[in-house]
């Protein structure tokens, strides 16, 4: 486990530099998100969550949402806020962008940030 934690590390400080490589290991990444060591799940959380680009935010929200529905309240909430800034930056288009944060509404329940609700309001809106 240790192992994992520390090549997941050094693809994380890789990421600045080497994108195009680190992104090759992403279904690496994903798996390591079932791991049962909670401190390589949060390693392997927060990579997934940096190496979302248009090219997959499709592919990587689906997997996170179902990595969601099953983990702790810390691991949720932070999913959850990453998710967010994730579809803001990288939405396709304004329906999935809305579909999207309304899936994340309804599985993450009170692990939202304060503000989701007025920026969804917002995008509808606007």
């Amino acid at each position: 486990r240790n192992i994992r934690y520390v090549a997941l590390t050094s693809l994380q400080k890789l990421l600045q530099t080497e994108n195009n490589a680190v992104q090759r290991h992403r279904t690496t990444i994903l798996s390591c998100l079932m791991d049962p060591d909670l401190t390589v799940k949060r390693r392997a959380l927060q990579l997934s969550l940096s190496l979302i680009n248009h090219a997959n935010i499709r592919t990587t929200t689906k997997e996170l949402l179902a990595f969601m529905e099953n983990s702790t309240p810390d691991l949720k909430s932070e999913c959850t806020s990453g998710l967010f800034l994730a579809a803001e930056n990288f939405a396709p288009n304004k329906r999935w962008h809305i579909d999207t944060i309304l899936q994340i509404l309804i599985m993450a329940g009170s692990y939202i940030r304060d503000d989701a609700v007025p920026n969804l309001i917002h995008l509808i809106g606007g």
